[in-house]
């Protein structure tokens, strides 16, 4: 059946409002898988932070093997580390934060991902006191 002269270019201007809608979804969609990846980065990363702060003797120390366990797993993963990361060993727990920059896909979405692990110290307990 033939269009009426009064439906042309209905098509082109149903493209031209549907058209940014539908960038928009699918640029959201890739910021969200990016944004997944960089939380899951950050928790493995604050994970073996924590875990490498709570095998430590003093809080230095679990700042230092923590630290250098969230860099190390950070450059593994192949992700960019947004801040320094906050090791605290306060009583019997040991605390890592680590916040991970989310690679820039929508300007107006959030460009970092913070995560938060805490993990009891580990504790040296001699053969004789047993």
């Amino acid at each position: 059946m033939p269009k009426k002269s009064d439906e042309r270019g209905e098509s082109t201007v149903e493209l031209a409002v549907l058209a940014p809608v539908l960038f928009a979804l699918v640029l959201a969609i890739v910021h969200a898988g990016a944004f997944w990846m960089s939380a899951q980065t950050a928790a493995a990363a604050a994970t073996r932070g924590a875990r490498a702060a709570s095998m430590a003797r003093d809080g230095r120390e679990a700042f230092e093997l923590g630290a250098r366990a969230v860099e190390q797993t950070i450059t593994e993963l192949g992700a960019e580390i947004a801040s320094a990361p906050v090791i605290l060993s306060a009583g019997r727990n040991v605390r890592a934060t680590v916040e991970v920059r989310v690679p820039s896909v929508v300007p107006f979405l959030p460009h970092s991902v913070t995560r938060t692990r805490e993990l009891p110290l580990e504790s040296y307990v001699s053969e004789s006191d047993r």
